[in-house]
């Protein structure tokens, strides 16, 4: 009897933890294409509800990736306080899960915040350190990823970027992704 009510309990989680998932992942796009099409107040609104509707422990993973689209929106938005109110709560989440594509996502976004910072040096390092990642990893610049990384990087170097910035930006590719990541935490 003990053993027929844990199961009936392990199914009901499972199907909590699989719906979860399913918004989780679908919300996620959303915000994608909603900032795509440069809908930024309502892809961080969308990031910020499913982001609080999550429960306290676990997903780390979209924990991070919602915050960092947040941030993200925050930055295109030129809404700098709010976007430096999330970043650290992103990048914490984002190192927890240990995952490459909230990664990748989190250091263009910090890239972003640092050069709005005037922080050249440390944008470029992190852009260095996911360009490193791309390269050695073969990792496929496409869909939602292609978007933010060219976005990113036009805003961080222009269409002509200053001979320093690709310096620091070579510096930075010494680094491997994680790194990027503890660097822009620091």
């Amino acid at each position: 009897e003990l053993m027929k009510k844990q199961l009936s309990e392990a199914n009901e989680l499972s199907r909590y933890i699989e719906f979860t998932f399913g918004i989780c992942f679908s919300a996620i796009m959303q915000a994608g294409t909603l900032a795509v099409q440069e809908k930024y107040a309502e892809a961080a609104d969308l990031c910020l509800n499913v982001f609080h509707s999550l429960p306290e422990k676990g997903y780390s993973t979209f924990k991070g990736g919602f915050l960092s689209q947040y941030t993200f929106a925050m930055l295109m938005l030129d809404r700098l306080e709010e976007a430096e109110k999330s970043l650290p709560k992103a990048l914490e989440f984002t190192r927890e899960c240990g995952e490459k594509e909230p990664a990748i996502h989190i250091c263009m976004t910090s890239s972003i915040y640092f050069k709005m910072k005037n922080e050249s040096e440390k944008a470029c390092k992190i852009l260095g350190a996911l360009d490193n990642f791309i390269t050695s990893a073969q990792f496929p610049l496409s869909g939602l990823f292609l978007f933010y990384y060219t976005k990113g990087k036009t805003r961080l170097l222009g269409t002509h970027p200053d001979p320093q910035n690709m310096k620091w930006v070579e510096e930075g590719k010494k680094m491997s992704l994680e790194e990027g990541v503890i660097y822009a935490m620091k």
